[in-house]
């Protein structure tokens, strides 16, 4: 069994609300995964990799970095039905933008933003720019 199959397996324990606590508890599962207090994990300020690193690598490396964790949870939540949009945008850090990822969830037919670096997974529109959503970072040209 490889990693992800291992996150959805726990995932698959949680009971299914299709609610934002629900979103919220499989996330943490991710995080889990990904804690550096736990595990070793890499980072990167490479915007190429952080975007374009496949699962396996991902998964081996225990990348963490907002677009690889972001890549991690799509695919986990469609595996468990969901649409799920990537986001590239901009983080607001110190005054200046920052490249920043988030996952835009659909939930009764409206379009949740969660940002797997924020404190509940919450995203800050003041603190945050949208600059556009796909479905897979490969349709992001660098």
């Amino acid at each position: 069994m490889n990693s992800i199959d291992k996150l959805s397996a726990q995932a698959s324990k949680i009971k299914n609300t299709g609610d934002l606590r629900y979103i919220r508890k499989i996330l943490k599962i991710i995080h889990g995964y990904f804690d550096p207090a736990k595990y070793y994990v890499t980072t990167t300020n490479n915007l190429k990799l952080s975007r374009k690193a496949g699962l396996h690598f991902i998964m081996k490396n225990r990348l963490r970095t907002c677009g690889s964790l972001s890549y991690v949870a799509a695919v986990l939540l469609r595996r468990l039905g969901y649409k799920v949009r990537l986001v590239n945008g901009k983080r607001r850090v110190n005054r200046h933008w920052a490249q920043h990822a988030w996952i835009e969830v659909e939930l009764k037919n409206r379009w949740q933003p969660f940002d797997l670096f924020a404190k509940n997974f919450k995203l800050s529109p003041k603190q945050n720019r949208k600059i556009r959503t796909c479905q897979s970072w490969k349709e992001l040209s660098f």
